[in-house]
């Protein structure tokens, strides 16, 4: 149906074939039971988290009573203009940090351990020692509320992988987030104490008083006393430097 659909295909198309199976079978999704669940505290939760560049997402599940996960809820939202500057395995615990916080209620305390499953082995920067920063020594003391086990999944087998595909998600042309790293780093400000280089490798330029930025001979106090000339460049043209004290 996705084919049949696309702009460069006639608008009127005929239901016939693999289209009518997906119909069909759609049309019977939708008449029978829904798929998520209601939140069985007797039952372990699965909660499917991802991240990507602009987006982080968390879907937790549980089991019916043939062992088919059926979702219980669903949660996602776009990154905010430093959010987006994190690293990627930052990312992908802020994805579960985040997801934690919003199903907290049927998460926290609860005696059965919770499995938390990503497509990120980046998170293994975590189990080794490191000099956590103030926010990430704050998520070490979210944690201590949860019983959790994490666990790994390729992204095509994790569902929270399809909320960061979303085109309301994807930043546009002109918003705030795809261009918040389009900055100057040093300004002209920033420059006026940087001496000219010189025009020619083969030239030693003499720094003399006139080549001294203003903005130095201000500082000196008291006035500058200058030794006697050094040559330190064995070609027949020295190079000549003053020292300012």
């Amino acid at each position: 149906m996705i084919e049949s659909t696309k702009k460069d295909r006639p608008a009127v198309f005929l239901l016939t074939g693999d289209a009518l199976k997906s119909f069909l079978k759609l049309k019977e999704a939708f008449m029978t039971p829904p798929l998520l669940a209601h939140h069985n505290p007797a039952l372990p939760i699965f909660l499917f988290t991802d991240a990507s560049d602009f987006v982080i997402s968390g879907i937790p599940h549980q089991q019916d009573e043939a062992g088919d996960l059926h979702p219980l809820a669903f949660y996602s939202r776009k990154l905010s203009e430093s959010e987006i500057n994190y690293s990627v395995h930052n990312k992908e615990m802020l994805g579960i940090m985040e997801s934690l916080r919003e199903f907290r209620p049927w998460l926290a305390g609860s005696e059965l351990p919770i499995s938390i499953i990503t497509n990120h082995k980046n998170l293994k920067y975590f189990m080794n020692l490191q000099c956590l920063n103030c926010r990430q020594a704050r998520w070490a003391l979210e944690l201590s509320e949860f019983n959790f086990k994490l666990s790994f999944a390729p992204g095509k087998d994790n569902p929270a992988d399809a909320p960061l595909c979303h085109p309301d998600f994807l930043p546009a042309d002109g918003d705030i987030a795809k261009e918040v790293n389009w900055q100057t780093l040093l300004a002209s400000q920033h420059m006026e104490r940087l001496w000219v280089a010189a025009s020619s490798m083969n030239t030693a330029p003499s720094m003399t008083i006139s080549t001294v930025p203003a903005p130095i001979l201000a500082m000196t106090t008291p006035a500058p006393t200058y030794f006697p000339t050094i040559s330190i460049n064995p070609d027949p043209v020295p190079c000549t430097f003053y020292i300012i004290r």
